[in-house]
C-alpha cells in the first residue's frame, strides 16, 4: 500500500488514506528507469496494488517519484520496507508461492524543492530544445551543511527527464545541493539559482511551500559527429573505387600485366580504354581527334602527355608514370541526426541533434562522458534509401551506440544507398524475333545509360550507367523509385548492327522506358540487335593431307561448327551460334554483329576415325 503518512511516524494509523494513481514497477534490471517491458500497476481502492504471478526470487519494488509529485509536489518519503535511505525504492525477496504484502511506502506533505538537472549544452543557463534532463543524479538536502551527503538526509535520484522533488521539509532555510559524485564524468556547471556553480542552492521555505525554481544545468566538452553518406556500392566504406594505372611511352597497361600492347581494352568508368590508348570522342576507334583530358592528364590523339609538355612521346621516358582513377561517394546532406535520450527511437525536442550539412557531415557537441544511442531521424532521409552501415550491430537499425570516455568520437557514420536497379541483356538476336534464343550470345562492351536529361547523348560525367560484360549483361544499381529512360549509347555497339527488340517496342530505337517501385530490380530492360556478318565455308574429307580441297574431295555432312564464344573448347548451346554441315559439307552461321570470334569443330560430331589436316588459323586445334 501506498499511504498518507499525515504524522510522517512510518506507520498507517486510522484515518490515514491511501495515495491513488500513484505508478508502481518492478525494476528487473535495477537502473531506476522504467521500462516498457517491465511489470507496472496504478494504485487504486485506499492506494493498494498488487503484483500477481511472481516466481520466486528477489525483486526491486519502485515508486515512479512523478506520480507521486503529480498529487502534491509537497510529499516526501517518510516509510518504505528497507528504510528511506532508498527512499522509493523497496528491495523484496520471495519464496516460491509466498504472499509480501508488506512491500508499503509512505509519504507526508511538507514544504517541498525541486525541479530538474539538465544539460545545458550551450551554457546560457536557459533551459531549451535540444537539452535533455540528466537521471540518476543525487539532489539532497544538506541538513548538517557539510558539503557532502550524509544517511538520512532527504534526498531523490532525478528521472524522468532530469526531474527532482524532496518533499515533507519543515519550513526553514535549507542548502540543496547535487552530489557530485553522481554526475557524469566530464560534466561542468553551468547554472545553479545562486550563481555560485558551486552544485548548491540554498532556498527559505514557509510551511507547506513549494519551490520549483531550483534547477542545475551541466554540460560537458565532448563531441560525436562524422558523416551520413551515400554508399553506392554498400561495402561500408566512404571510398568507392581507387585504382591506379601505369603509363608508359604515352601508353597505358589497363590489364596491369606490365606490357602496353593490344590486350589493352576496356573502362576506366565510362571511358573507354582501346589498345592502351584514351577514346576521348566515343567513337570506339582511336585517331587524331581524342583529345582532352582525362584522369589529370591532357590527351593527344589518345595518348597521355604525362609530363604536360604538349607533345608525345613515344621513347624514352619522357611520357611515363602513374595515373589513378578514383570515386567518392557523396555525403547526404539535410538529415537529422539526434542522440535517443530515451531510447524511445523517436526524435523529441529535448534530445540533442542536429542536421547534416551539404557535405553529409554532423556534429554533436558539448556532451560529457556516457554511452549515447545516436539516431538517424528517418522521417528527414529521402524514401527510397536503404541502410547499409553504422557504427554497431546490427548496421541497419538506423542507431548506434557510441562511448565517450575523454575524447571525441568521428567515426559514428551511417551509410544509406537506393536500392532499385534496372538492367539485363543486349544479345544478338540472329533471328530478329525478339526472344533469347539458344545459339544468341550477349554483345561485350555496349554502354547503357539513364538518359537523365533526355537528350539522347550519353553524358558520361554526370548520368548513370552500365556496361555489358563478357556474356551481355549490365546493371544500373543505387536507383531511387520513379520512371527511367534507359538508353543505349550506339556508338559502342558493333558498327552494323539493327535492333530487333526493346521493353517498349523498337518504334522509339534503342531506349526503354521503365518505372521503378522502391527496392525493386526491374531486369527485364533488354535489348537485341541483329547484322549481316557471317562465318562459313567447308568441313571436307581432305585425302592427301595437304590442306587444299581438291577434286574429289567431299565434303563431311553432319558436323557442328559453333562460334566458341568464352573459349572454353565445349559447345554450351544455349549462347553460342552454330551450324550444322549440309550434304556438300558446306556450313554458315549468320545474323552476327562484327567482332571477333573463335570457330570450332565439335569434335563429337565428326567421325571417329578421322584426324584434322587443316583450319585457317594453322594451329589445328
Amino acid at each position: 500500500r501506498i499511504w498518507n503518512d499525515a504524522n510522517g511516524d512510518g506507520i498507517q494509523d486510522a484515518g490515514e488514506g491511501g495515495l491513488n494513481n500513484v505508478r508502481v514497477y518492478i525494476d528487473t534490471n535495477n537502473n531506476g528507469t522504467r521500462e516498457s517491458t517491465e511489470p507496472t500497476v496504478l494504485t487504486s481502492g485506499n492506494g493498494n496494488y498488487v503484483f500477481n504471478g511472481l516466481l520466486a526470487g528477489n525483486y526491486v519494488v519502485r515508486v515512479d517519484p512523478a506520480t507521486v509529485a503529480a498529487i502534491s509536489p509537497g510529499y516526501g518519503a517518510t516509510h518504505d520496507l528497507d528504510g528511506i535511505a532508498t527512499s522509493y525504492t523497496s528491495a523484496v525477496s520471495l519464496a516460491s508461492a509466498q504472499d509480501r504484502v508488506d512491500a508499503d511506502f509512505g509519504f507526508r506533505v511538507g514544504a517541498s524543492v525541486g525541479d530538474r538537472v539538465w544539460m545545458d549544452r550551450d551554457g546560457d543557463g536557459i533551459q531549451e530544445p535540444g537539452e535533455p534532463g540528466i537521471n540518476g543524479v543525487r539532489v539532497y538536502v544538506d541538513a548538517n551543511n557539510n558539503g557532502s551527503f550524509n544517511a538520512g538526509e532527504p534526498f531523490m535520484l532525478t528521472s524522468g527527464d532530469g526531474n527532482y522533488y524532496i518533499g515533507n521539509l519543515n519550513a526553514g532555510t535549507h542548502a540543496v545541493r547535487v552530489d557530485s559524485s553522481t554526475l557524469p564524468a566530464g560534466a561542468n556547471q553551468t547554472f545553479d539559482r545562486n550563481g555560485g556553480l558551486d552544485h548548491a542552492a540554498t532556498v527559505s521555505l514557509i510551511s507547506a511551500e513549494h519551490r520549483a525554481d531550483l534547477d542545475f544545468g551541466y554540460r560537458g566538452n565532448l563531441a560525436i559527429g562524422d558523416l551520413v553518406w551515400e554508399d553506392i556500392n554498400a561495402d561500408g566504406s566512404f571510398t568507392l573505387i581507387s585504382s591506379t594505372y601505369n603509363v608508359d611511352n604515352s601508353r597505358l597497361d589497363f590489364n596491369g600485366d606490365g606490357n602496353y600492347n593490344n590486350s589493352d581494352d576496356g573502362f576506366i568508368g565510362s571511358m573507354r580504354i582501346i589498345n592502351g590508348y584514351v577514346d576521348i570522342n566515343n567513337d570506339n576507334s582511336i585517331t587524331g581527334a581524342d583529345d582532352g583530358t582525362f584522369l589529370g592528364r591532357n590527351i593527344i590523339d589518345g595518348q597521355f602527355d604525362m609530363n604536360n609538355s604538349g607533345t608525345i612521346s613515344t621513347s624514352g621516358s619522357n611520357d611515363d608514370g602513374t595515373v589513378t582513377y578514383s570515386l567518392t561517394e557523396v555525403g547526404i546532406p539535410n538529415v537529422r541526426v539526434y542522440l535517443d535520450m530515451n531510447g524511445d527511437g523517436i526524435f523529441n525536442s529535448i534530445e540533442p541533434s542536429t542536421t547534416t550539412s551539404s557535405t553529409g557531415a554532423y556534429s554533436i557537441g558539448n556532451l560529457y562522458n556516457g554511452t549515447y544511442t545516436v539516431r538517424v531521424d528517418t522521417t528527414t532521409l529521402p524514401t527510397s534509401y536503404v541502410q547499409t552501415h553504422d557504427l554497431t550491430s546490427p548496421t541497419t537499425d538506423h542507431s548506434a551506440t557510441v562511448v565517450l570516455s575523454g575524447s571525441n568520437r568521428t567515426d559514428a557514420d551511417f551509410g544509406y544507398r537506393n536500392d532499385a536497379s534496372v538492367g539485363d541483356l543486349v544479345w544478338n538476336d540472329r533471328d530478329g524475333d525478339g526472344v533469347v534464343d539458344p545459339g544468341e550470345p550477349g554483345i561485350e562492351g555496349v554502354i547503357v545509360y539513364i538518359d537523365a536529361n533526355t537528350d539522347g547523348i550519353f553524358d558520361q560525367a554526370t548520368e548513370r550507367y552500365g556496361i555489358t560484360n563478357f556474356n551481355g549483361y549490365y546493371l544500373i544499381d543505387n536507383l531511387p523509385a520513379g520512371s527511367y529512360l534507359v538508353r543505349v549509347d550506339i556508338s559502342s555497339l558493333p558498327q552494323g548492327s539493327t535492333q530487333t527488340h526493346d521493353l517498349d517496342g523498337t518504334g522509339t530505337a534503342h531506349r526503354a522506358n521503365r518505372t521503378l517501385a522502391t527496392s525493386e530490380d526491374a531486369l527485364n530492360v533488354d535489348f537485341g540487335y541483329r547484322a549481316t556478318a557471317s562465318v562459313g565455308d567447308f568441313v571436307w574429307n581432305d585425302i592427301d593431307a595437304d590442306g587444299t580441297q581438291d577434286a574429289g574431295e567431299t565434303g563431311i555432312s553432319g558436323v557442328r561448327v559453333y562460334l566458341d564464344i568464352n573459349g572454353n573448347g565445349n559447345y554450351d548451346s544455349a549462347t553460342e551460334p552454330a551450324a550444322t554441315t549440309n550434304s556438300t559439307g558446306a556450313y554458315t552461321i549468320g545474323n552476327l554483329v562484327p567482332g571477333t570470334y573463335t570457330a570450332r569443330v565439335d569434335l563429337s560430331t565428326l567421325p571417329s576415325t578421322l584426324v584434322q589436316t587443316y583450319d585457317s588459323s594453322g594451329d589445328m586445334d
